[in-house]
Parts: structure tokens; sequence; C-alpha cells
């Protein structure tokens, strides 16, 4: 029994044929591609030839199209973006409308009275009863309510946690107060712990107080300005309003005046069309022929053919012909046939 062994290149051969076959494939994918694409410029070349073209009488009714077309672009475009912008701003309107409401709201709240009076109460119980260090802390905490400041547990929390968190640098006035008088808080707290006898402490303890009404002083004195820049902004952002309403009728205006225009150019147009088309009809009216038909004429014979009857056949020209008439042989080829 003989055993056939295919010879090695054969393996070979296939293996190398089919990566050929399929790079074969991807040349023709891409010639194929290119010859689309030089077709596909082709066409917008035809397609753009006559739009372009300075001899073709399309292009001036093209040119004043899409001048027109552009401006109408444009301005839809100014349009969604005023609109965009109103929208905007009647947004923001909105919202410091209801933050303007929110703090007039915490302004509006009444100060308890039985509070103010236990505070002083307490405060004269504390300064007769306890140490000058503990004294000073509690008139502290009943001057700048608490401690938490007169805020929230959820907003003193919320404070804390945000400081924490990012660390921001201590760029604006309130938060450098605010963190001074929590600085504060921490240090008259280790003192009420450790009650000292020190006359510097004392001293130090009358300096924090002391900036302490210094920064609420500063902070209704801001709330003030802060509250004379809002109406003034508000009184600026009115005027802009009216401004922007006298420029949006005056675009609407302008484009009315621009539709008009351009009405008024198209019937012009179809008048003196109108005219041409008369001016036509008028001419083609004078000079039309109306000739009627005889299709019998047809039949009938020509005056040659019926004057060739009339003769007859025995007139001359109607023999047989005896000599017909030959060119003339040159003299150099006379007797070579």
């Amino acid at each position: 029994m003989n055993n056939r062994t295919e010879p090695e290149g054969s393996s070979d051969a296939d293996k190398s044929r089919k990566p050929r076959t399929q790079q074969q494939k991807n040349s023709e994918f891409f010639a194929t591609l290119e010859q689309l694409e030089q077709r596909i410029s082709a066409l917008e070349k035809d397609r753009n030839t006559p739009l372009y073209s300075r001899r073709s009488e399309f292009r001036k009714d093209y040119c004043e199209l899409e001048e027109v077309d552009l401006k109408g672009t444009n301005e839809r475009k100014s349009e969604s973006n005023y609109d965009e912008l109103m929208h905007e701003e009647r947004t923001c309107l909105q919202e410091v409308a209801a933050m303007e409401k929110k703090f007039d709201s915490w302004s509006q709240l009444p100060a308890p009275a039985t509070a103010a009076v236990d505070v002083k109460k307490a405060a004269g119980a504390i300064t007769v009863s306890l140490p000058p260090a503990v004294a000073a802390f509690e008139r502290f905490l009943a001057q700048t309510g608490g401690h938490s400041g007169g805020w929230d547990d959820y907003d003193q929390q919320l404070f804390l946690k945000l400081k924490s968190k990012h660390k921001l640098s201590c760029e604006l006035q309130d938060q450098r107060f605010l963190e001074e008088a929590l600085m504060m808080c921490d240090s008259m707290m280790n003192v009420k712990r450790k009650p000292s006898k020190n006359g510097n402490t004392t001293k130090r303890h009358l300096e924090i107080k002391a900036q302490v009404e210094e920064y609420a002083r500063q902070k209704a004195e801001e709330h003030a300005i802060l509250q004379a820049a809002r109406h003034a902004r508000h009184h600026q952002e009115k005027e802009a309003n009216k401004i922007t309403a006298e420029e949006a009728a005056k675009i609407q205006e302008r484009s009315q005046k621009m539709l008009d225009e351009r009405k008024a150019k198209l019937k012009v147009k179809e008048v003196q069309k109108q005219e041409k088309e008369k001016r036509l009809q008028k001419l083609k009216s004078q000079v039309e022929v109306n000739v009627s038909r005889d299709p019998s004429r047809l039949y009938k014979l020509t005056a040659g053919w019926e004057q060739r009857k009339k003769e007859g056949p025995g007139t001359a020209g109607h023999g047989p012909s005896l000599h017909m008439p030959h060119r003339a042989v040159p003299s150099w080829r006379q007797g070579l046939s």
C-alpha cells in the first residue's frame, strides 16, 4: 500500500495564498472607493458649474437668493440666541427673586424677647458666681448665639465639613472673621476647661471679644451694602431689558422692511415678465399667416410633367441617344488602354 505524501511547499503556498487574496480584496475595495470619490467630485463639479459660472444667466438670481438665504439664516440664529438669553435672564431673575424673598424672610423673623432677658440674667449670674475666664466664655456664648454662632446645627456641621474638606484660603473677609471667631471659641473652651489666673489671658479674651463685636458691626454694614447693590443691579437689569426690547423691535422692523423690498422686486419682475409676454403675443398676431390646407395638390401633376405630356414622345429629347458624352482622355494616356 503506497502512502502519498504531499510536498512540503504546498502547505506554505496555501498559507501565502490566503493573505494575498485578502490583500487583493482590500486593494480592489480601496480602488473602488477612490473611483466613487472621483465620481462624486465630478458630479458636484457638474452641479456647481451652472451656479458659479460667470457666464451663466442663473448666476445673478442665484447670488440674490443666496444672499437673502444667508441673511435669513443669520436672523434666525440671532433670534434663537436672543430667545436663549431671554430664557436665561428670566431664570436668573426668578432665582434672584427667590433668594431675596428668603433673605427678607430671615431678616423679618422676630427676635425672642424672653431670650434676651434670660441672657442678661444668665450673664449677670455668670459674672457673679464663676471665675473671670469662665464668665468671659459664657458671656461670649450668650452674645454670639451659643456654640454654633446663631446657626442651625445642620448649617454649622455642614460649614465645618466643607471647611475641613476643601481647605480654602481665607480670601473673603467674612470667612476670615468667622474662622477667627471659631478659633476664639476653641481657645475659650480650653480656658474654661483649664482656668488660668494669668492677666495676659484675660487681656487676650478682651481683645477677642472686641474683634467679635467689630465683626458683627462689619457684618451688618456689609449686609446693608449688599442690599443696596442688589437693588441697583435689579434696576440695571430692568433698564437692560428695556434696551433689549427696543433692539428686538428694531430688528423686527428691519426684517419686515427687507421682506417688503424683496416682495416689491418680485412683483416688478412679474410685471415685466407679463409685459414681455404681451409684446410677444402682439408680434405673433401681426406676422401670423393663415394658409388653407389642400391635400389634393399632392396628387396633381407638375407643370413640367404636363408640358412633356403635351409635346408627346416624338419631340426632341425623347428618342434614343446615339452619342453619350464622356470626359476627355489626357494625351499622355491615349493608347494605354
